[in-house]
Order: structure tokens, then sequence, then C-alpha cells
């Protein structure tokens, strides 16, 4: 596995941050729909159980 650059780390450091757990799942259900668009199901089906875990634990309800 590659080191992360400088902009991926900065990112992570965000993502690691202040953003509400509703905006992260909003972003990966986003990055889930690019994945797809870019035919790479197996990762957007990651994506989009990751978002609905996230979901699930912060409000204890299923999509």
């Amino acid at each position: 596995m590659r080191e992360l650059d400088e902009e991926e780390r900065s990112l992570l450091r965000q993502l690691d941050g202040n953003v509400a757990t509703s905006d992260l799942i909003l972003m990966v259900r986003d990055l889930g729909a690019v994945l797809r668009e870019r035919s790479l199901v197996i990762q957007a089906n990651i994506a989009e159980l990751a978002a609905d875990r996230l979901e699930y634990l912060s409000t204890g309800q299923r999509r």
C-alpha cells in the first residue's frame, strides 16, 4: 500500500474533526455513487454498507 500524500492526509484530518455524522453519511453515499458510476461495484457496495452502518449506529434505525 502506498503512503498518503499531503492532500489525502489533510482530508483525513478534516474528516476526523468536526464533521457531523449526517454529513459523513452523505459523503460516503456519494462516494458509493461515484464508485458505481466507475463500475467499481464491490467498492460501491462496501461504501453503501458503511453508510448504512453509520446511519444505524447514529439513529438506531435501518434504511
